[in-house]
């Protein structure tokens, strides 16, 4: 028997990293941002899908904000995305899992050497636990 080898459809276009970057629970309307640990893999790839899951919601109105900042220096870090990013105040529902994904809206536009994940939850005295996952492509 021959072997099938399986082929992606969209040429070149393939899964680099798929990575769970944050899993924890949120208070407040402070930004946090992902671990520093996964600077250098979200800076590695050019497209990046990302979903989150948030449960244990409270609050008023609590919405959720995801943006990508790139820097060539993990010291000043700058605005990667437009249109107020991949997860733009998306409405958050209490007693139920919140679920939903966004892309990079400048997929052919190259980040700096290093990117990062920033997480702002907005509304009135908002909370929720906050898994967030990516996945990376490259035309390569």
């Amino acid at each position: 028997m021959g072997s099938y080898k399986f082929k992606e459809s969209g040429v070149g276009k393939m899964r680099k990293q798929m990575l769970v970057v944050f899993n924890e629970m949120l208070y407040g309307t402070n930004a946090v941002f992902t671990s520093p640990v996964y600077d250098d893999i979200l800076g590695r790839y050019d497209k990046t899908a990302i979903q989150y899951v948030a449960t244990d919601v409270s609050g008023t109105a609590p919405t959720l904000t995801v943006t990508i900042e790139g820097s060539n220096d993990r010291r000043n870090w700058l605005l990667m995305t437009t249109n107020g990013g991949p997860i733009n105040a998306k409405n958050l529902t209490a007693g139920t899992t919140n679920t939903d994904w966004g892309q990079t809206t400048t997929p052919d536009a190259p980040y700096l050497s290093y990117a990062r994940l920033k997480i702002v939850l907005g509304g009135a005295s908002p909370a929720a636990r906050l898994k967030i996952s990516v996945t990376c492509r490259d035309d390569a």
